[in-house]
């Protein structure tokens, strides 16, 4: 199984807009003019290639495009979820 697509968003790009609008609305912008629906939206933590090792805040959305198997989206909001202190805030 391929890895999932990753995209990572700054917390400039998010403004004062709340985070899952900001996401919801880019998956929106992504399958615009698709029959596509959000089966499922998970948050995960994850040590990415990237990270050294540190564990990433991960807000995934699990997406069916008519009567297809699903695929996943996944946005990297660490930082935009305070970064590494994310996880003391759980």
């Amino acid at each position: 199984m391929s890895e999932p697509t990753i995209y990572h968003v700054k917390p400039e790009q998010v403004g004062k807009e709340d985070l899952g609008d900001f996401l919801r609305r880019a998956v929106i912008k992504q399958f615009e003019g698709r029959d596509y629906y959000i089966s499922k939206e998970v948050i995960e933590e994850r040590v990415m290639k990237y990270s050294n090792g540190q564990p990433r805040k991960l807000r995934g959305f699990l997406i069916n495009e008519g009567n297809s198997v699903g695929h996943a989206i996944y946005f990297d909001v660490t930082e935009c979820a305070g970064g590494a202190d994310w996880l003391k805030t759980r």
